[in-house]
């Protein structure tokens, strides 16, 4: 990778820890070690944990250059291509020792392929300033971008473990709905807890925002007003505005049923490699005040 590149990977990379320590949600390779540990044992392979950096750098660049989040001098164009060549190209890299040596890791490198698409796709029409912000679109960001990192994050960890082919599918059916909920949450924190929101500045297509543009046609010049203002007194009225129209209940509601939907695949996994903390763990850390068994 170019210097230039290099450079802006170390600097992604950074703001990307400190966010971690801040966010309601768990880093993705703490999906990928809890799911490894589940079935196996021990630490996944460090190579594993490099492909998935480089691939979750290269989602985060994007959003980078959509938010206009650069630093000051960097161009976008250099920003998009680094952002693009962590997607698709550098896991391969990470990987390319590990997938020479044996099958498990020839369907690793596959895998990673195979979920390039919806993930970007999912990507893109959240950066897409022309597209409708709609609830519709919401959801599909959601399913397509978070629903294929999730899968993604499950199904290496299983095959790197030796997993079985409906495990495989199960863990990474397991983290998709974990991931979803984590973004879903993490949404609703990010419009809740901000002076002003990046994603109500930005028209991100998060489901809260759009829930309230839908819910109240007659307000939705009000909304829109509020989220380009870009002050924190305007986004105060906002926060307000939308916790009336049910904006946040509806969010947490959504990710509450992607909770749900992640209990048959739990109880698979369960009834194959025992009781494993992951599901509670991840419950804790973006809805504390839920109880699950």
């Amino acid at each position: 990778m170019p210097p230039a590149m290099t450079t802006l990977v170390l600097d992604a990379l950074e703001r990307i820890v400190h966010r971690a320590e801040l966010a309601p949600y768990l880093p993705p390779v703490d999906f990928t070690q809890a799911i490894f540990g589940w079935a196996r044992g021990g630490e996944a392979p460090r190579s594993l944990f490099d492909a998935i950096l480089y691939y979750y750098l290269g989602l985060h660049l994007l959003d980078d250059v959509h938010d206009g989040d650069l630093e000051p001098g960097i161009d976008e164009h250099l920003a998009t291509t680094t952002a693009l060549a962590c997607i698709t190209a550098m896991p391969a890299v990470a990987l390319r020792d590990r997938s020479e040596r044996s099958s498990a890791g020839s369907a690793i490198a596959v895998e990673f392929q195979l979920q390039t698409l919806p993930c970007t796709a999912g990507q893109f029409i959240d950066v897409d300033r022309r597209g409708p912000v709609v609830l519709s679109a919401a959801h599909r960001v959601l399913e397509l971008r978070n629903g294929a990192m999730g899968r993604l994050l499950g199904r290496v960890a299983a095959l790197a473990a030796g997993a079985r082919p409906d495990e495989v599918d199960a863990a990474g059916s397991l983290v998709a709905n974990l991931y979803i909920a984590s973004q879903i949450v993490d949404d609703v924190d990010e419009l809740l807890n901000r002076a002003v929101s990046s994603d109500a500045r930005n028209l991100s297509k998060t489901l809260p925002l759009c829930y309230a543009l839908e819910a109240a046609p007659e307000g939705r010049e009000q909304v829109l007003r509020l989220c380009r203002e870009g002050r924190a007194q305007g986004h105060r009225r906002l926060r307000e505005l939308l916790g009336e129209l049910g904006a946040f209940d509806y969010g947490l509601e959504q990710a509450r049923a992607y909770l749900e939907r992640g209990r048959d695949d739990l109880r698979l996994l369960e009834s194959r490699w025992g009781r494993a903390t992951l599901y509670r763990d991840t419950v804790a850390c973006i809805m504390p005040e839920a109880v699950y068994a």
